[in-house]
């Protein structure tokens, strides 16, 4: 790690939180002195209206290092977005950036010398929700900026695994536009052949037409199971690699899953490289446990929100189903989400 660092590209997608929290960074890091450098002051002092470039920074007048610069992908026109972008989602790369050094992705004898520059997706939705969970927007901010800086210093992905296989295409079966579609661009750019579809008929006939070399596919979809799409993926071609999606509770069904063909099922929320991993993984060897897993207070307070939700956040309905004392789902659902 004593090199020279000329130029290191990378990104990341982190979904699967409440709509508009998604995150799908693209960095560029390399040192100052470079074409990096020239770059980063270019972006700076040549401002564009919509796009402004600013430094990320851990609090009022406080820097991170390596100096990092963030552009946004999309043309700023509302204050309440800038006010999100430029506050949540700063501090969020600001921290991601720090949590790269303290991994030891970026040594601590570079922090002076190289500089970042972080072209950043915030769903312009944001600014719709009353109910906006900052926190949420901001762990996940952190953790894409984190990763995509641990790719690029690992210049990771390689391909190599994936060129193994004859048959790259890849099938998406989620009802969830929005993770659905950053999801597929993410996979395009790791080398896949990506169709989709979002529901369960969609999903057999994509099967039957395509016979795809790997898929992915949510257990609960909007017109029944996923499990339908994996069983007709088994007839089509036994050689699919399946990987399913499950929210909390659906856990014995994904097991079931396995036992119709998958090779391993992704609790959401399940970004891209968690599912380029299980995709790719030699089924002879057992997966490395994640490194960075929800808490058992995360899990439940999750699951008790999606059933929130499926009950068009009616607490009484909600209260019923979870078998719960109402007043003590509203003591959960007034709490933030823990870690």
């Amino acid at each position: 790690m004593s090199d020279r660092i000329v130029m290191r590209v990378a990104e990341s997608l982190v979904a699967g939180g409440p709509p508009g929290t998604a995150a799908e960074p693209e960095i560029i890091i390399g040192e100052l002195d470079g074409p990096v450098g020239t770059a980063f002051a270019t972006l700076l002092g040549d401002q564009v209206k919509g796009h402004s470039r600013v430094l990320a920074i851990m609090n009022t007048d406080i820097m991170v290092k390596p100096a990092t610069l963030m552009v946004s992908k999309v043309t700023v026109k509302d204050t309440k977005y800038t006010n999100i972008l430029m506050g949540t989602v700063q501090g969020a790369i600001a921290n991601g950036v720090l949590d790269a050094v303290r991994n030891g992705d970026i040594p601590k004898e570079k922090a002076n010398d190289l500089g970042i520059i972080v072209s950043v997706w915030l769903n312009p939705s944001v600014i719709d929700d009353e109910n906006l969970d900052h926190k949420i927007l901001f762990d996940i901010h952190r953790k894409a900026t984190a990763q995509a800086i641990h790719k690029a210093m690992k210049n990771e992905p390689t391909l190599q695994n994936l060129a193994d296989f004859e048959n790259k295409s890849l099938l998406i079966v989620d009802d969830d536009n929005p993770f659905r579609e950053r999801l597929a661009r993410a996979m395009e750019k790791k080398g896949f052949e990506v169709f989709q579809a979002e529901g369960v008929q969609k999903g057999i006939d994509s099967v039957k037409a395509k016979k795809p070399g790997f898929a992915v596919v949510d257990l609960r979809l909007g017109d029944g199971n996923g499990l339908e799409v994996v069983k007709q993926i088994q007839i089509s071609n036994a050689e699919s690699r399946i990987i399913m999606l499950t929210g909390y509770g659906n856990i014995p069904t994904a097991v079931a899953a396995i036992k119709e063909g998958a090779i391993d099922y992704l609790a959401k929320p399940a970004d891209a490289e968690d599912v380029e991993k299980a995709l790719l993984a030699d089924p002879s060897k057992k997966a490395a446990p994640p490194e960075n897993p929800m808490s058992a207070d995360r899990v439940k307070w999750e699951h008790i929100h999606r059933v929130f939700e499926l009950c068009n956040r009616n607490v009484s309905e909600t209260a019923r189903r979870l078998k719960m004392h109402r007043r003590t789902l509203q003591r959960i659902l007034s709490k933030r989400s823990p870690r």
